[in-house]
């Protein structure tokens, strides 16, 4: 009978302890964490993607508002695309 109730104590713990709401939003040294910034894509990157985006028969890739990760992400990748398009296939 011990063992019964020592059981479904320890699942009403583990239960409450899985409802439980995250609260704090500090790290371990107790400072506030800093904010993620996300900024627009520059003017540089959008010349830049809308030219290989049309160069790379990708007009979809691109959008005039995608923020700088995502834009460098997308030139990285249709650069690479390009690359490819430019060697000569391979042959056996």
């Amino acid at each position: 009978m011990h063992e019964k109730s020592a059981l479904s104590y320890r699942r009403t713990q583990r239960d409450a302890a899985r409802k439980e709401p995250i609260r704090c939003h500090r790290d371990c040294c107790g400072m506030h964490k800093k904010p993620n910034v996300v900024g627009q894509m520059t003017a540089e990157q959008t010349a830049l993607l809308r030219k290989i985006a049309f160069d790379a028969y990708e007009p979809e890739a691109f959008s005039p508002n995608l923020t700088k990760a995502e834009a460098a992400r997308r030139i990285d990748m249709l650069q690479a695309k390009l690359k490819l398009m430019s060697e000569p296939p391979h042959t056996l």
